[in-house]
C-alpha cells in the first residue's frame, strides 16, 4: 500500500466556515467558501483552488502589504495541501501565514487570533506541536473568543497529554455537535476500542453532512471507510471510499484507502491504477509503495 505521512485528524479541523472567518471579519465578499466552491466537484476542485492561488499572488503583486490577500493565499494553499496530501504545500501555507502575521500587528485582536489559529492548525499538521501550542497560548493572552478547542485537543494529543485531549474532544462534541466534532469523537472512540459507540457517533455525524463543505463531507466518508476497513468489512469500506472519491475524485486520502480496500478483496490491478494516480497527484516525498500484508 502507499504510506502517506501520518497527519493528525486536525488536518480538517479548519472547516471552510472557520477558514472564512477572517475574510468575513474583514467584510470582503469573497471568502474560502463564497466563491463557488459549493458547486465544485471532481478534479475541478484542484483547478479552482489553483486559480484562487494565482489570483491572490496577483493581488499581492499590486498590494504586497495586504494582510487579507496573504492570508487567503495561505488558506487556499493549505486547502490544496489537504486535498493532495502534500507536506510541501503545507510548508508553503505556513510560510505565507507567517508573513500575514508579521504584517498584522495593527489588526484587531479578534482577526489576529484567527491568523494564529490558522497557523497553529497548519503547524500541528506538520507535527510541530510545541510551536502550535505557543500560538494557542498567544490567542489566550489576547483575551478574545476563538474556536480552537479541537486544535488544542490535537496539539495536546501530539504532546502526549492524552487525558486532556480526550476531555477537550468530548466536551466540544457535547457542547457543539457538528460533523467535525462528532466525527472526531467517533475516531477517538474507535481508537479506544469502543466500536459500537464509534459507529453510533459516525451515524450522528452523518446527519450533519452537507455538500456546502465538500472536503469535510468527503473526510467523514473516509473516516467511516477506515472504520469498516479495520473491521475487515472491505465491501462496506469500499463503498464509503467511493462516495468520497465521487465527490472529490483526486482526494488522495480517499484514493489511497480505496486502493487498500480493493487489495484486501484481491483486486490488485484496480488498486494499482489508484496507487499510480495518488503518486501522480501528490508531491509528498514521504510517499512510497510497500506490499500489503
Amino acid at each position: 500500500m502507499i504510506k502517506i505521512k501520518n497527519l493528525p485528524a486536525i488536518i480538517l479541523c479548519l472547516s471552510s466556515s472557520t477558514l472564512s472567518q477572517y475574510a468575513l471579519s474583514c467584510g470582503d465578499a469573497v471568502s474560502a467558501t463564497k466563491t463557488g466552491d459549493v458547486a465544485i466537484v471532481g478534479d475541478s476542485y484542484i483547478a479552482r483552488t489553483q486559480l484562487q492561488i494565482e489570483r491572490w499572488h496577483g493581488q499581492l503583486e499590486d498590494r504586497p502589504e495586504s494582510v487579507f490577500s496573504r492570508t487567503q493565499l495561505s488558506l487556499a494553499t493549505y486547502r490544496l495541501a489537504v486535498y493532495t496530501s502534500s507536506s510541501e504545500k503545507v510548508d508553503k501555507a505556513i510560510h505565507h501565514m507567517n508573513k500575514a502575521i508579521l504584517l498584522a500587528s495593527k489588526e484587531k485582536p479578534e482577526r489576529f487570533a484567527q491568523l494564529l489559529l490558522a497557523r497553529s492548525t497548519m503547524l500541528a499538521t506538520q507535527h510541530r506541536f510545541e510551536r502550535a501550542w505557543e500560538d494557542l497560548q498567544s490567542i489566550k493572552e489576547l483575551n478574545v473568543k476563538a474556536a480552537f478547542s479541537l486544535v488544542a485537543a490535537e496539539v495536546k494529543w501530539g504532546l502526549g497529554d492524552y487525558d486532556k485531549a480526550e476531555k477537550i474532544i468530548r466536551e466540544f462534541a457535547a457542547n457543539e455537535p457538528s460533523l467535525r466534532s462528532l466525527t472526531r469523537l467517533a475516531v477517538l472512540e474507535f481508537h479506544l476500542g469502543n466500536y459500537k459507540k464509534a459507529q453510533e457517533l459516525f451515524a450522528k455525524a452523518k446527519k450533519y453532512d452537507s455538500e456546502i463543505d465538500i472536503l469535510m463531507s468527503s473526510w467523514l466518508d473516509v473516516q467511516m471507510g477506515i472504520f469498516d476497513l479495520k473491521g475487515k468489512r472491505y465491501r462496506q469500506a469500499e463503498e464509503h471510499f467511493r462516495q468520497a472519491c465521487n465527490k472529490m475524485p483526486s482526494y488522495v486520502l480517499a484514493l489511497e484507502h480505496l486502493a487498500e480496500a480493493l487489495v484486501r478483496q484481491g483486486r490488485v490491478e484496480e488498486a494499482s491504477v489508484l496507487y499510480k494516480k495518488v503518486i501522480s497527484i501528490s508531491d509528498d516525498p514521504s510517499l512510497d509503495i510497500a506490499p500489503v500484508g
